[in-house]
């Protein structure tokens, strides 16, 4: 009886395994997951019940080839993975995702030489809650990506060749600036960013004449920016990104920060909108060019619990009006900097949250 058992689960594990038209969509390969639960935070009207499937393609030459391989292949309830990697889909501007006619809620494109992108060949991709353009050329941000991915909360811009974040690029109609409420984590990482924007004022007694490229991103929770070429960055940047958690600049060349606006003390700027990075709770600095830091340059910024200014200039000292508003800060990190005090060092009196202070050169 084990035996038969053992047999019967083997078979069964086996079965999982792979998905009814693997052969059709051959040189791709699939596997099926049957669910019986809603996958989590599903999108309105999407099925209770049904099959999770992940398709993988690699070494495929064109994105002709990908189409004709899975195209009608599988059905509306069948709720799709799709890992195209290694290829070449220099073509894919001459289709698009919805000719596939598949029910994609994860899309992997990497390591496919993928240049320029019109945001147009995401059409069909309405279900898509991550996308990751990874690892490819891309050398700006595809218009207008957001109107056909009104679910996507990931996106993976990851290691392309991104110089500029233009001041349209998160709209979600040409003529309409209309929020993009789902997206909560944006991978900018290992690009050539110079300017994020959007902000056409950057001292701290000018007001901003426009909104940041970012604005629509009122979801946004994480932002990576680690490893570009910024030089000079402003908290108006983030200005309305209220739901914002995570903010990494490190490894840039960054020499400057500002507020770009005159900081206030009730934490309101004049538009209604709360102060620049207030619900921030972990900001990466390290590995940049600062010399110093303007006074109440962090003011407002209450949440703030991490904060890692390693492996800087900063110096000869930093004092309290330095950090000014962190009243919630956890953990400073002032490590591999030129410091040799540090001034009011009432600091630790004065935020009674900070319970590790990382000072040594």
């Amino acid at each position: 009886m084990s035996g038969l058992l053992y047999t019967l689960l083997s078979f069964a594990a086996s079965t999982s395994l792979h998905c009814a038209v693997r052969r059709e969509i051959s040189p791709c390969t699939c596997r099926q997951e049957d669910f019986s639960a809603p996958i989590s935070n599903p999108p309105l009207g999407s099925p209770l019940h049904g099959e999770r499937i992940e398709v993988e393609c690699e070494k495929m030459e064109s994105f002709n080839q990908v189409a004709e391989a899975l195209r009608g292949r599988f059905t509306p309830e069948q709720s799709i993975t799709l890992r195209v990697s290694h290829s070449y889909l220099k073509d894919i501007s001459r289709h698009g995702f919805k000719d596939l006619k598949m029910s994609i809620t994860r899309l992997e494109l990497n390591y496919d030489k993928l240049g320029v992108l019109n945001g147009e060949i995401f059409a069909g991709l309405g279900r898509t809650q991550y996308l990751s353009l990874a690892d490819n050329e891309v050398p700006s941000i595809p218009r207008p990506i957001l109107s056909h991915l009104s679910l996507l909360r990931t996106l993976d811009l990851s290691r392309n060749r991104i110089s500029r974040i233009e001041a349209d690029d998160f709209k979600l109609h040409e003529d309409d600036f209309i929020e993009a409420e789902m997206l909560e984590d944006l991978q900018l990482g290992h690009n050539a960013l110079t300017s994020l924007g959007g902000v056409t004022s950057v001292t701290p007694e000018e007001t901003t004449t426009s909104n940041s490229a970012l604005y629509p991103l009122k979801s946004l929770k994480c932002l990576n920016l680690t490893h570009n070429n910024l030089r000079e960055f402003s908290f108006t940047s983030i200005r309305g990104l209220r739901e914002l958690k995570m903010l990494d600049l490190s490894n840039n060349k960054i020499q400057r920060l500002t507020r770009g606006r005159a900081p206030t003390e009730n934490l309101v700027e004049v538009d209604g909108d709360e102060m620049a990075g207030a619900g921030i709770q972990d900001m990466h600095l390290q590995h940049n060019e600062l010399r110093s830091l303007e006074g109440s340059l962090f003011l407002g910024m209450r949440q703030l619990q991490r904060l890692n200014l390693s492996h800087n200039a900063l110096g000869p000292t930093v004092g309290l009006r330095d950090l000014k508003g962190l009243d919630g800060l956890r953990k400073l990190d002032l490590s591999y900097n030129e410091l040799t005090t540090l001034e009011d060092t009432s600091e630790v009196t004065i935020h009674p949250c900070l319970r590790t202070l990382i000072f040594f050169s």
